[in-house]
């Protein structure tokens, strides 16, 4: 079953990616409807798969593009409709944390951002798909919470904003593995001195992704020099990814 449970997440997102083998290229049944940044349907948001590595601002916009046509055209098999069920076990069993802070990176409809504001944190969720960002930031209006959705590349820290915590929810597999160290300088930046870092990894073997593969021992080493593991477990998941998940908790050395 759990073979069958990763294949059918993987072919999912291979399948919406064979499906987006192409440059843009204009939508000539569209019409113009203005103001969004995409077109709201000007262009047929189509891309290659591949999340180019060198991260120059034409790679970027590649990126956005791909994920901003995925939410446009409702292809998001790894959104459930729900906070990660280990993000969840954890909030409940750890209530007497100081409440802070926290950064959601790659937070799409911002599932995990509602569950930390509900237990009493600054929330503040980060995605480069401009349909995400309006969707999340919808439903956080229409619950009346106290949290933000902001569109902002996560590997790109700017300006002085710095959070107490960042949870990082299946976002590192989203990336190019070429992009992990840039992904950990990033992290180190947004972070507070003595921050935490908590972290639902997907460990899978893929390499032709998104999502792409890591290993428990490869986190460690990707970590380790920066952070001190407080502790490391098997999480509760989705019901396709039940042992395929794996949480760190972090600290950030001084």
């Amino acid at each position: 079953m759990v073979g069958a449970a990763r294949f059918e997440l993987a072919t999912s997102w291979s399948r919406s990616r064979r499906a987006s083998q192409a440059t843009l290229r204009p939508d000539p049944s569209a019409s113009d409807t203005g103001g969004d940044t995409f077109g709201n349907g000007l262009i047929q948001l189509l891309c290659t798969c591949t999340l180019w590595p060198n991260r120059d601002v034409g790679a970027l916009m590649t990126e956005r593009a791909y994920w901003e046509s995925h939410y446009q055209k409702g292809e998001t098999p790894w959104d459930k409709g729900e906070a990660s069920p280990g993000l969840l076990d954890f909030l409940q069993s750890h209530r007497d944390l100081m409440k802070g802070s926290v950064c959601i990176p790659g937070c799409g409809m911002g599932h995990d951002v509602r569950a930390w504001a509900k237990s009493g944190f600054q929330a503040t969720g980060m995605d480069i798909a401009p349909s995400a960002v309006r969707g999340a930031n919808q439903i956080v209006t229409e619950h009346e919470l106290s949290c933000q959705i902001l569109e902002q590349d996560f590997l790109s820290p700017k300006g002085k904003l710095r959070f107490q915590w960042v949870f990082e929810h299946t976002f590192y597999c989203a990336i190019h593995p070429s992009q992990r160290h840039d992904y950990l300088e990033a992290l180190t930046e947004w972070l507070e001195p003595a921050g935490q870092f908590l972290a639902v990894h997907y460990l899978i073997d893929d390499v032709d992704g998104p999502p792409f593969g890591t290993t428990r021992q490869e986190v460690l080493e990707r970590f380790g020099s920066h952070f001190s593991l407080i502790d490391d477990w098997t999480p509760r998941s989705y019901p396709n990814r039940t042992n395929l998940e794996h949480m760190f908790w972090w600290r950030k050395k001084h």
